[in-house]
Parts: structure tokens; sequence; C-alpha cells
């Protein structure tokens, strides 16, 4: 685990579409950020974790994680279409859900 420790208080978003194969831009999420900022600021973000059935490139999982580390974030991961399919692929308990 790359992080030095998983204490700490956590923010779970999802942004999902009907639009196949779209890729998420940064400015999808730009709502977001005033409402991350207030969420860090009384101190109850400092995980901050994206789910979405978009694809993502690695330059905007970049982008999105340096302007949300910006704010005051500690931690940003995101999840997209392909760790949600590969996820559902390898757990036989949730593909018959």
């Amino acid at each position: 685990n790359k992080y030095e420790s998983a204490e700490g208080t956590y923010v779970f978003q999802c942004k999902f579409t009907n639009m196949i194969n779209r890729r998420l831009k940064p400015s999808d999420i730009d709502d977001e950020f005033v409402k991350v900022k207030k969420l860090v600021a009384k101190g109850v973000c400092d995980f901050y974790i994206l789910f979405t059935n978009n694809g993502v490139s690695g330059r905007t999982e970049q982008l999105l994680a340096k302007r949300f580390t910006d704010i005051g974030v500690k931690h940003f991961k995101i999840y997209d279409n392909e760790w949600i399919v590969q996820t559902i692929k390898e757990n036989n308990r949730l593909r018959i859900m």
C-alpha cells in the first residue's frame, strides 16, 4: 500500500454517465472542488475516492490528483470503467448480484 496510513476521514463519490466510451474530463467534476474544499476545512476529507464508469487517462488522473491535493485532500484515488469491469469479472459474487 502506497499510503503510509489508511487512517483518516473518507469521502466516496460516484460520477456515472449513460454515454458509451466517454472519457472523463477534469471539468466534469469542477462542481466537486468547492464542496470538497469545505469538507477539508471541516476536517472530514483526508481521502477522496472517485468512482466513474467513464474512461480516465493518466493525464486526467494526474491533473485531478493535483487539484484535490492543492485544496487539502491528503490522498486522492480514482477508479474508472476498466477497474469496475475487471473487478466484476474477477469476483463471482459480484457477477451474480
